[in-house]
């Protein structure tokens, strides 16, 4: 087994050994999970490394690090904290973002690729509990996610308690759990997203709704009885241009158990605020280690996908 990694300071951007390979025929961004140790305490480290196109560059400029988010989810608990790549007192990324970068001109040389590294303390750059736990954990930027991977952080009780609810979260009954005639197939996907411009009058975020679809392989077999964990099912909702990534997690109801149905709808405007102009929007839906495609929003066209 290789040695853990020690980490002086994190975030960090150099390779390491277990650091992913990504081939130069390929755009992606992935992440791979190393045991290390921080101040002589026990951690886990994060090595990510992205290959993406250019366009990405001309939006982000040498701040790609800063639009990715790094995602860990309590399955037993449905909690989820994130954090970007960058350092906490890194400048605010939409104020030096481009989010609508001009094509190049005829002529011009145009930036085919750009590419990078990642890495971080996972428990300490999200703020994880101290407890010793399990996480599903991957990274998202806008339209692209790695895998995610099953991540068992050690106990370590000189991590700060983690108090009330980590960032982002919603405080309503979002998730409504119900068969609607919008609903996606899955058509191969263990999680399925749509969305529907249903009031073409709303501007921005409001008047679209969300339908998602369940491979009935992610429900338990019978509910969950006194004292076990629902089945979590996390949505989550980032921002284009304001860069705010908000997200609810909720238990699949009895009701959808007993039926192997796992249907489910919310309205956009419950997780992204308003923005003028309108704001592309990417959400995202986790159950256990599965995901969803991420489902791209553009509030201006009237979509009926």
């Amino acid at each position: 087994m290789a040695a853990p990694i020690t980490i002086e300071q994190s975030p960090w951007y150099e390779r390491e050994a277990p650091s992913p390979q990504i081939g130069d025929d390929q755009f992606a961004l992935e992440v791979a999970f190393s045991a290390a140790r921080r101040d002589d305490k026990p951690t886990v480290a994060l090595l990510g490394a992205y290959r993406l196109p250019g366009r990405y560059g001309d939006m982000y400029g040498g701040r790609i690090p800063g639009a990715i988010n790094i995602v860990g989810i309590d399955p037993a608990t449905g909690r989820l904290w994130f954090n970007t790549g960058e350092t906490v007192d890194a400048a605010p990324l939409k104020h030096a973002m481009d989010p609508d970068p001009e094509p190049p001109k005829p002529g011009a040389v145009q930036r085919v690729a750009v590419e990078g590294l990642f890495n971080a303390d996972f428990a300490g750059h999200l703020g994880l509990p101290p407890e010793k736990a399990g996480y599903s954990a991957f990274a998202w930027l806008d339209e692209m996610t790695s895998s995610v991977h099953s991540v068992d952080v050690p106990e370590n009780k000189d991590r700060p308690e983690t108090r009330g609810h980590p960032p982002g979260w919603v405080d309503v009954e979002t998730l409504r759990f119900q068969r609607s005639a919008h609903s996606p197939k899955l058509e191969g996907s263990p999680i399925a997203l749509r969305w529907r411009k249903t009031d073409p009058s709303a501007a921005g975020v409001a008047g679209i709704d969300v339908y998602g679809a369940l491979d009935p392989k992610l429900l338990p077999q019978k509910p969950p009885q006194e004292g076990e964990p629902p089945t979590y099912v996390t949505v989550m909702a980032l921002g284009h241009r304001n860069r705010e990534l908000q997200w609810c997690s909720a238990g699949v109801p009895a009701e959808a158990i007993e039926a192997k149905e796992g249907f489910f709808e919310f309205s956009l405007r419950q997780l992204v605020e308003w923005t003028e102009p309108a704001q592309r929007v990417f959400v995202l839906c986790v159950v256990g280690t599965e995901k969803s495609d991420v489902l791209v929003i553009d509030p201006a066209r009237q979509a009926r996908q």
